[in-house]
């Protein structure tokens, strides 16, 4: 039986990652993603810190927009398009599940297929 070890995986695309990116600021480009947060569930805390901290260390951007709960469905539409539009981001990731009162199904569909970091509109395209 062979073993496996994760540590060896995880340092073995760490490294390749910060080569990729040093390459990248090279060329005047620093790898952002957006992450959109609605509401305070901790989970989605706990995974944000997650998410900046290994951005940071891999030498990349993570910004967080962080939207109450009660937020529109125009508010979150107008931030995914506003995000679609910027240039600086490279990546959008939305927390989900969205509350109960937002659309999943027209973020889906609104959110720019080269950024969807999670594949939100895969399916639906």
């Amino acid at each position: 039986m062979q073993e496996l070890r994760g540590i060896p995986v995880v340092n073995s695309l760490n490294d390749k990652l910060a080569t990729e990116i040093s390459a990248l600021k090279v060329k005047g480009i620093v790898p952002k993603l957006a992450v959109v947060r609605v509401g305070e569930r901790e989970d989605d805390i706990a995974y944000e810190k997650g998410i900046i901290k290994r951005f940071a260390n891999g030498n990349a951007l993570a910004d967080v927009v962080m939207l109450p709960s009660d937020v529109t469905q125009d508010k979150l539409e107008e931030v995914v398009t506003l995000l679609n539009n910027d240039n600086s981001v490279h990546g959008i990731l939305i927390f989900r599940p969205l509350p109960r009162n937002l659309s999943e199904e027209k973020i889906k569909m609104l959110i720019a297929p080269e950024k969807d970091v999670d594949c939100m509109g895969v399916s639906s395209r």
